[in-house]
């Protein structure tokens, strides 16, 4: 009887084992950089090394996931999850992959199944919520972003997805409040940014739609990251997801990791115009003003009709105090690139050093133009204004860029400094109490707090 016992768990034990999988291998390796088949050979061998490794499926999953190879990516995560169904992140990135791979509804039933193991997960979450809504189950939808809300409020990615929803059944209102939320914790989120201008357009408020939506056009979604998404990224070696990654990195502060990835693309494409203007705009920013220098110098030689090298030649110049050759930079820049606002707005700068404040004025307002929601123009406008000694205009454009960023603290700071010259105490309390929130132990928040405590004996 024992020995029937011993045999069954033995039996048992055999038929639980995973004998394996091969790895998922591209039809056309050939045709992919040739850092990312090094990356691919490199975590198929191990594979190979241990199949039933359902740690290194995923893994080979990873990289194909990270540089868009959808179905492989798929097929790898499916070997994983096959080996072992303990790990609901890889269901979730299979999910991924397989939306990518365009096979929807069974992407949505992955993507489900992952949302009910993770339901405290705002990435797997807020993913779900944009698959359903696409596919018009609204309530769904819904019932996604409010788990996301409940682990990530003040999310504006989350925040701007629910905005979606509640546009999608026409509730102007709260798709409207939604939106401002997250664009008062992000304004540069230009997702959240469209979805106000659709809901202000829903509610007939064209006027105020328009800037919004024109700052939205073409706005693209950004994805929550899981436990999985930095080492996700770590494998992305194709150049436009390294230039991707680059300028995210740049855009939130992180300009070493920025700088890092794009010597990597110059390593390979060392005539990449893109990559050397940003580069150069990464050095600046970083203060190696000398080896910006450099590599702004070979690429004005190489290409001396970029207005984006000239753009990053009167940057510079600004940050060595050289206002002349600023100037010329600038200069350049608007007869290259007159339609794009940033040109304007970088010779409007450089004319207000030079004292030039008739024509900065007229190259504010030939930004605004091309780009109305420039909050600096605004602040720049209003600092005009002043000097013509025209203070209601410069309250009013002060308070544009209020409009566009309610936590501006330099624009707070400014709304509560005309207000006191105007005597309007009921809008400089207003601007305080905002700065008490936003700034309380900056300098300039002391002092506005100490004129107006005089002004109120």
């Amino acid at each position: 009887m024992r020995r029937l016992f011993i045999l069954t768990l033995l039996l048992t034990a055999c038929a639980c084992h995973h004998s394996g999988f091969e790895p998922v291998m591209p039809s056309d390796v050939g045709a992919l950089e040739r850092e990312v088949q090094d990356l691919i050979h490199q975590k198929a061998n191990l594979v190979r090394a241990s199949p039933a490794n359902a740690r290194a499926h995923a893994t080979l999953g990873l990289v194909y996931e990270a540089n868009e190879q959808w179905n492989e990516a798929a097929r790898s995560f499916e070997n994983a999850v096959a080996i072992d169904d303990s790990q609901p992140l890889w269901v979730f990135h299979r999910g991924i992959a397989l939306f990518q791979a365009g096979e929807i509804e069974l992407a949505t039933g992955v993507l489900g199944e992952a949302a009910r193991k993770l339901d405290r997960d705002p990435a797997v979450q807020q993913r779900l919520g944009h698959v359903l809504l696409e596919q018009g189950d609204v309530p769904g939808a819904r019932a996604a972003f409010a788990r996301a809300l409940a682990a990530a409020p003040d999310s504006p990615e989350c925040l701007a997805g629910m905005a979606g929803a509640e546009l999608a059944v026409e509730n102007w209102d709260e798709a409207l409040k939604l939106a401002r939320r997250a664009l008062d914790i992000d304004r540069t989120y230009t997702y959240a940014a469209f979805a106000a201008g659709r809901a202000m357009q829903g509610l007939g408020r064209d006027d105020e739609a328009r800037d919004l939506l024109a700052a939205g056009m073409g706005a693209t979604r950004r994805w929550l990251g899981d436990a999985l998404t930095q080492e996700l990224r770590g494998y992305n070696l194709t150049v436009s997801g390294m230039m991707d990654a680059a300028g995210l990195a740049a855009a939130t502060g992180n300009h070493a990791r920025a700088l890092a990835l794009y010597e990597k693309i110059l390593a390979r494409t060392p005539e990449d115009l893109e990559a050397l203007n940003n580069m150069a705009a990464c050095l600046i920013d970083m203060g190696q003003l000398d080896r910006a220098e450099q590599v702004l110098g070979a690429t004005l030689h190489r290409s001396p009709d970029s207005f984006a090298t000239h753009l990053n030649c009167a940057s510079l110049a600004l940050k060595r105090e050289d206002l002349q050759r600023a100037r010329h930079h600038a200069d350049r820049a608007v007869e290259l690139g007159g339609s794009i606002g940033r040109s304007h707005y970088m010779r409007a700068c450089v004319m207000i050093l030079q004292d030039d404040w008739a024509n900065a004025e007229k190259e504010l307002h030939a930004t605004l133009k091309l780009d109305a929601r420039n909050t600096n123009c605004y602040l720049a406008l209003s600092d005009a204004a002043l000097r013509r000694d025209n203070l209601e205009e410069a309250r009013g454009w002060c308070r544009k860029a209020i409009e566009i960023d309610p936590n501006l603290v330099p624009a707070r700071m400014e709304q509560c400094s005309l207000a006191l010259r105007a005597e309007d105490l009921v809008e400089a309390r207003e601007a305080l109490a905002v700065l008490e929130r936003l700034a309380p132990g900056a300098a300039r928040t002391r002092s506005l707090r100490g004129q107006l405590q005089e002004r109120g004996r």
